[in-house]
């Protein structure tokens, strides 16, 4: 018992009037048991058990053993507990300034396990709305609320002591002060923790001399010892101790070599207290909950008393940065505002995720509104706002660094970068340790374990990869002039005598984007505070090289170098820079919310640009409502805009301001809309002299485009007209085209055309007078004949074709590839293309005369292949003017046919027939071109024949008359083309299948007797492979025997010399006139020198073929 007296206290004497006098006294956590305890007195912290006299449990009292006394103290202390921690101390309070906790906690995004190496990197690297998603599938299974951090697990294991991991910044102390404030209050652990205690590692650094738990307690909140001795004594599994900023205890002693202390009372340095109660040798039935940034994660986990729990505050999912900013402003209309001005920056969004980042943004945003009634002034740069969360954990989270400011973000800087050459966000220990001599005092790094097999290996990383680029950037430009100058001619040329600029390291571009905003005046001006400078040359250096970016016609860049504008945010150099700019184009990238601000502070210091162009983008909805303040600076506006689910009204208000009446004047535009709640369904926007608005869709109406004059704005409700197109409701979309007063014309596609869609149409053309041209390309089911007579002919009527240009397209389904093309543009052409025996024919008829024809009818006999009927139905055709046909079979049906429509058809005026010519079909050829060329068919009608003859490979036959009969024939032969033109009327009895066949054998003394045999033949085209000996004399006996040719005109790929030497020989005969072009071979007798023909013109498309290539030449000429 020598040791009794230290433990008595007067205050904790307690006494009795019943009985005799007994004393005893005890050391704490001892029992004392009596049969009669009247009248005595009792010291020491004793346990007093009623009617147990056997009793000899070591276990704890329970809640209802409480002294009056005790819960008293409880009461007081958690009455002291809300009224310390209701409020908050902002970094920026005046003196007495303070706002109330509930005005700013928002519960952060706590996991509970470790994540692997994969899931770290991909946490880091993403941004905006991917990293949303990827905090969101974190959260899905392992997010846990604060009154479930001590509930038992799957195994039923509940923890004695856990870790809070966190980064500087994302909230683990005002976690702590919440959790206090909650338990205080009653609204957390009730009835888990009777009592929690804070203890605060900055201020155990501060605590001199040796001290017992107690006295560091007493140190820590607003009880007394004898108060906290008094409270200790009471249910020590009921009592939680929070450890807040283990990361910030100074050990002056390693751990392993501290001696063990076990009694409340028992002193000893605070730090050793403190982590003797970690390891659970001081009351060891109580729980604890330690915060630490992960760089002293590992060491607490080997301190700490077991069983524990891994958690970690990973900062604020997207809903809790909305809930913060609700909560910061507490007004709904500048919540909104601001908010939706930091999601519009992909960038801050993402560093949202810190809490302490959010409280400067909404900080800057609130101080600026006070002096800028445009909220878009509440916010200027990333980068400005990277700088102050920098300043502000450089003041407030680096006590006690063992180097100077510049010189740490210098080795971060260089630590950063080489992250960044080697694309690496995790970094291996011995990388940290070489380039910044303490990373664990650094609170912008994190440190973080990785199982590796049997083994354990330690990483470090950036909060994340934007912090990791922007402490680059600061490195770049605080070094000095020639080594920043170094760095950044890596990235890219500035030097004068360059002609390209482009970036060389893609993704280096964050990096030059920071790296312009800290030349930003007021950002330097912050980095001054702190004995960071940026050289003026190097500010020099990089305006420079922004300024012949200007100059680049075709840059993949130009999003980034508007980026780096916005970020160096100083318009007078901006408006310099964008004066160059002329277009800006930007291909294939989805446009964010962040580059939409940036176009809109750049356009705005602009006057005019000629062209925006990113059509070849994905732009919603929002983001084209950003740029639409400035869209009017560009005289030619292309843009691809996706329309969300709830823009309805978004989507008319857009199309109303496009279509106003300044911008109708001044402007070019193609907008074009693509709209997510409508499978494949899209508007597309034109204006150039005309607004022309094409919705398609993935209804029956697959597409309607509407053209109007471009004078007056359109007030209609698009998004209206588009849900009626695809609910097809005829009346309703009949109703809005009525109202169109302007509309001029109107294009459909119709995937079946029916008796209603054709009223409807008929309907528009009655109901709108404006309307001046029509096109339709519709679908026609197996049993709509009666709808397409009606609806053509209907079409066709007199009063219809002098009003209206029609372009009509029918597509029939129960025949294969067949399909009808009405149009008219003074005449009426009917066009119908089948897979039958022809394989398109097409009729014109005199305007304005209606046609009553059953095309449906038509198409059916054309099927069929009944040419006694189609006979009869083109006999009824009286104002047929034109047919065009097309055959993949000359057969004598059809040479007969087409004979009897040009006999009697007397208001034919054009025959146009194109054939192919089977191997039996000669005489068909020759009776069918004989006919043709008589002269009661020559003097009536224009004639245009192609045949194409299947025996010869690449041989053909063309027939025309315009005043004269011109027959060409092309073949693969020697003779590769002969043109034969003939005087009309006179009819020609010529067999032109066998003159073809002649010319493929190369019979020059049967061609020779043909020739001679034309008494009308006018003119000749020849064209040859080879001017040889053979062709010059067959040239020189056509000239003499056929009186009537005044004009040969031939052309040879090359003039032998021997074909030169019998040509110098000749005297032509007068009267004809004779062309030759072509390649002279060799140089012995040059024929514009020894050739001197009268009436000869002599015309050569080069000089002289070397001989070497004569032998080639041989080789390719067929026989003669």
């Amino acid at each position: 018992m020598d040791g009794f007296n230290m433990f008595v206290s007067n205050k904790d004497i307690v006494r009795s009037d019943a009985g005799p006098n007994v004393s005893a006294a005890a050391q704490s956590g001892s029992q004392i048991t009596a049969p009669v305890l009247t009248n005595n007195t009792i010291t020491g912290h004793v346990n007093i058990i009623h009617n147990t006299p056997s009793s000899t449990s070591n276990g704890p009292p329970s809640e209802t053993t409480q002294t009056s006394a005790t819960r008293s103290v409880m009461l007081k202390y958690k009455e002291l507990i809300c009224n310390e921690y209701q409020c908050v101390t902002e970094y920026n309070s005046l003196p007495g300034e303070q706002v109330l906790l509930s005005e700013r906690y928002t519960q952060p995004l706590i996991l509970q396990r470790h994540r692997d190496q994969k899931e770290r990197e991909e946490e880091i690297r993403s941004s905006g709305e991917s990293f949303q998603k990827v905090l969101s599938a974190r959260s899905s299974d392992d997010f846990v609320h604060l009154n479930s951090l001590f509930d038992p697990d799957g195994k039923g294991i509940r923890p004695s002591a856990v870790i809070l991991q966190g980064n500087s910044g994302n909230g683990k102390s005002f976690t702590v002060q919440k959790i206090m404030m909650d338990w205080a209050s009653g609204d957390l652990y009730k009835g888990r923790f009777d009592v929690v205690f804070h203890l605060k590692c900055k201020e155990i650094n501060r605590i001199c001399g040796i001290k017992s738990l107690v006295e560091i307690l007493s140190c820590s909140c607003s009880l007394t010892s004898d108060q906290i001795s008094q409270v200790l004594q009471h249910s020590p599994e009921k009592m939680l101790f929070i450890i807040d900023g283990f990361d910030e205890l100074r050990l002056t002693q390693d751990i392993n070599d501290m001696s063990p202390h076990t009694d409340l009372l028992q002193k000893a340095p605070a730090e050793v207290i403190l982590c003797d109660l970690l390891r659970g040798r001081i009351l060891p039935q109580s729980f604890l909950l330690v915060t630490s940034r992960s760089t002293a994660t590992y060491t607490l986990s080997k301190l700490l008393k077991g069983p524990q729990r891994f958690s970690e505050i990973m900062g604020f999912s997207e809903k809790g940065v909305e809930e913060y900013f609700q909560k910061f402003f507490q007004n709904e209309e500048l919540f909104r505002k601001a908010y939706k001005l930091v999601k519009e920056n992909e960038t801050l969004i993402t560093a949202c995720s810190i809490p302490v980042v959010c409280w400067i943004i909404c900080t800057t945003i609130k101080e600026r509104l006070k002096t800028a009634a445009d909220v878009t002034s509440g916010l200027e740069t990333t980068t400005s706002i990277y700088v102050d969360f920098v300043c502000t954990l450089l003041k407030h989270h680096c006590q006690g660094l063992s180097q100077s400011i510049p010189t740490l973000l210098r080795s971060l800087g260089q630590l950063a970068e080489r992250g960044m050459l080697e694309q690496q966000v995790l970094l291996d220990k011995k990388s940290v340790y070489e380039t910044v001599s303490d990373p664990a005092g650094s609170p912008f790094l994190c440190k973080i374990l990785f199982k590796r097999r049997i083994h354990q290996e330690t990483m470090f990383s950036f909060m994340h990869l934007s912090f990791q680029e922007f402490f680059t950037a600061l490195y770049y430009v605080l070094l000095d002039e020639e080594e920043s100058q170094r760095k950044f001619t890596q990235l890219f040329p500035i030097d004068e005598k360059s002609n390209h600029y482009d970036i060389r390291r893609s993704h280096f571009s964050a990096v030059v984007q920071f790296a312009f905003g800290l030349l930003n005046k007021d950002v330097r001006c912050t980095l001054e505070e702190h004995d960071l400078f940026v050289h003026s040359k190097t500010q020099t250096r990089l305006k420079e090289w922004i300024l012949k970016m200007g100059h680049i016609k075709d840059s993949h860049n130009r999003l980034l170098y508007l980026h780096c504008l916005y970020e160096l945010h100083e318009e007078d150099f901006v408006k310099k820079a964008m004066e160059t700019w002329k277009r800006i184009d930007v291909d294939d990238q989805f446009i964010r919310r962040t580059d939409c601000q940036v176009l809109l502070y750049c356009s705005q210091c602009c006057v005019c640009i000629e062209e925006l162009n990113l059509i070849r983008c994905r732009l919603s909805s929002e983001n084209f409502r950003m740029i639409l303040a400035v869209y009017h600076k560009f005289k030619k506006v292309r843009l691809n805009v996706e329309v969300s689910t709830d823009s309805d009204l978004d989507l008319d208000e857009l199309m109303y301001a496009l279509t106003r009446e300044q911008t109708l004047r001044s402007q070019s535009i193609d907008v074009y809309f693509i709209f997510r709640k409508f499978e494949d369904c899209s508007l597309d926007l034109s204006i150039d002299e005309e607004i022309s608005i094409c919705i398609e869709t993935s209804a029956s109406l697959e597409s309607l485009t509407l053209t109007f004059q471009c004078r007056e704005p359109i007030n209609i409700e698009w998004a209206k007209l588009i849900q009626i197109i695809h609910q097809e409701d005829s009346d309703a979309l009949m109703s809005v085209l009525d109202s169109f007063s302007e509309l001029k014309k109107m294009k459909m596609s119709l995937d079946c055309l029916n008796k209603m869609w054709t009223h409807w149409i008929l309907q528009i053309i009655q109901n709108c007078s404006s309307l001046t041209e029509l096109d339709l390309y519709v679908l026609v089911s197996s049993d709509s004949d009666l709808v397409v007579d009606e609806l053509i002919n209907t079409l066709t009527r007199e009063q219809t074709l002098r009003s209206l240009s029609i372009d009509v397209y029918f597509i029939f389904r129960k025949f294969d590839n067949y399909s009808l093309h009405l149009t008219n543009n003074e005449e009426i052409s009917i066009c119908i293309e089948t897979s039958a025996s022809f394989d398109s024919l097409t009729l014109t008829f005199q305007c304005p005369e209606p046609i009553n024809i059953e095309w449906a009818k038509l198409i059916q006999i054309i099927h069929q292949g009944d040419s006694d009927a189609l006979m009869s139905v083109l006999d009824s055709f009286s104002e047929l003017k034109k047919i065009n046909m097309k055959l993949h079979c000359l057969s004598k049906m059809w040479t007969h046919c087409i004979l009897q429509i040009t006999q009697n058809c007397s208001s034919l005026t054009e025959l146009k027939l194109n054939v192919e010519v089977s191997t039996g079909s000669d005489l068909v050829v020759d009776e069918l071109i004989n006919a043709l060329t008589r002269e009661q068919t020559l003097r009536s009608l224009s004639i245009d024949v192609y045949f194409t003859f299947r025996k010869f490979d690449k041989y053909s036959l063309h027939l025309s008359n315009n005043e004269e009969i011109s027959i060409c024939i092309e073949t693969s032969a020697s003779l590769e083309s002969l043109t034969l033109t003939f005087q009309c009327p006179e009819p020609i009895n010529i067999e032109w299948a066998k003159l073809t066949q002649i010319i493929h054998q190369g019979n020059s003394d049967a061609l020779m007797s043909v020739f001679c045999s034309f008494s009308k033949l006018k003119k000749m085209e020849m064209k040859l492979l080879c001017l040889s000996e053979m062709w010059s004399h067959c040239i020189l006996q056509i000239i003499q025997n056929c009186s009537s040719l005044t004009e040969l005109e031939v052309d040879a790929d090359i003039f032998l010399e021997e074909g030169i030497q019998i040509l110098q020989r000749s005297r032509p005969r007068p009267g004809c006139s004779v062309t030759f072009h072509g390649w002279q071979c060799g140089a012995k007798f040059p024929i514009h020198q020894h050739l001197s023909w009268s009436h000869t013109t002599l015309q050569w498309r080069g000089s002289v073929i070397e001989q070497s290539k004569m032998e080639e030449i041989h080789s390719n000429l067929l026989p003669g």
